[in-house]
């Protein structure tokens, strides 16, 4: 009886290798319970007379009419992994761009290869409700536009029209299920603005109408993206203060501020369970310029921030804004062109600098931005009603 138990037992073994043999199973495929969107936003995206000419210099100063003899590669050289593995990376661009020859301040006109290198690095929103819109006038805000249009990048804050606006705004991106509300808007602009274009401005009225836009069409996020303050102030004014307690209080739960050049404010104030209840990130400061005084100017702020939608339950939550402070060099000072580093990076490697006394000013700017302690989170506790 044994013999004949291990007779059957070593048929039924050999039975699927006389079938052709025997393939086990796959093992099965782990279920993704969870969709991300990252969200990044870096500050002002400056065009000085000399960060113009250094471009023209790495380029090919023979055809200063050509924009494509302006050479920006080094201008998001060092966060463009970061732009790239970002769904939606945003930047305050703050200039026009247009023909030959260019304007430099107070009046900006840039050639349209920064805004190209800017789409290559991977920024795919454009930020253009700012002061400099209208420095070319209506033409020139125009010409900007169908630039961008041409580049096929998103902006937001400016349009052809006010019957474009009212069509498009609030810009809500849906990615992986989420959808995301952006409104852009500023205080002002420094010269009269002609012809058809419109660029949003701090109009209470218009601004709370594409909020509740925003709600209507079902945003898990609204984000605020005001042009405000005082500039080389590291606090937020009175204004800014009222404009942010309006905002909350109407559905935006996340404020990303640009205008004063220098970093200001953030205040973070996240849930008992660690997610986002609301933040004001008041500036980012400058990302790229031509300023260094005060010593903050150099000093910018990127923001990330993610989204995580539950495939189960459909709920989103949002983490707390992660910034990494920036640092930007001029020309000749780490790169032959200007360019931006995390400060991390800077501090790691100072032989990497240049100019000695350059590093000097990186170090010293941290260290008194730290003591400022301008990155505040706090932890509300969560009421509890009793039944």
């Amino acid at each position: 009886m044994r013999y004949a138990t291990i007779v059957i037992f070593t048929a039924i073994l050999l039975l699927p290798a006389r079938l052709g043999g025997f393939t086990p199973p796959k093992p099965p495929v782990p279920i993704q319970l969870y969709d991300t969107v990252r969200l990044l936003f870096i500050g002002d995206v400056m065009q000085h007379g000399k960060q113009v000419k250094a471009a023209l210099a790495a380029g090919n100063p023979a055809a200063p009419e050509d924009p494509l003899s302006y050479n920006y590669s080094t201008t998001f050289k060092y966060i463009a992994e970061n732009l790239r593995r970002a769904d939606i990376a945003a930047a305050n661009m703050e200039f026009p761009v247009g023909d030959y020859p260019y304007g430099f301040y107070p009046n900006f006109n840039s050639p349209a290869t920064i805004a190209l290198e800017a789409k290559r690095s991977g920024i795919n929103l454009f930020l253009t409700a700012n002061n400099h819109m209208a420095d070319q006038g209506g033409k020139g805000l125009e010409k900007t536009l169908q630039i961008y249009d041409t580049l096929g990048v998103r902006y937001i804050g400016s349009y052809h029209s006010a019957e474009e606006r009212e069509s498009r705004e609030p810009l809500i991106i849906r990615r992986k299920g989420i959808k995301i509300a952006f409104i852009n808007f500023c205080y002002g602009l420094n010269c009269a603005l002609d012809g058809k274009c419109v660029v949003n401005r701090m109009d209470s009225t218009l601004i709370c109408r594409y909020i509740e836009r925003a709600k209507e069409g079902g945003a898990d996020l609204i984000v605020a993206l005001p042009h405000w303050g005082e500039e080389y102030k590291s606090l937020p004014n009175k204004q800014q203060r009222r404009w942010a307690e309006m905002l909350f209080k109407r559905g935006v739960r996340l404020i990303v501020g640009t205008h004063p050049h220098v970093p200001q404010l953030a205040e973070i104030e996240l849930k008992s369970n660690g997610e986002l209840k609301q933040a004001a990130i008041y500036s980012l400061g400058n990302y790229i310029s031509n300023q260094s005084t005060p010593n903050q100017t150099q000093l910018g702020l990127m923001a990330e921030i993610a989204l995580c939608r539950n495939r189960l339950t459909g709920k989103v939550t949002v983490t707390a804004p992660q910034i990494t402070p920036l640092w930007c060099f001029k020309a000749g000072e780490y790169e032959n062109n200007y360019t931006v580093l995390p400060i991390s990076r800077v501090l790691a490697h100072p032989e990497r600098v240049a100019i000695a006394k350059e590093y000097e000013r990186a170090s010293t700017t941290y260290e008194q931005f730290k003591r400022e302690n301008l990155i505040r989170v706090s932890r509300c506790e969560e009421e509890t009603i009793d039944k």
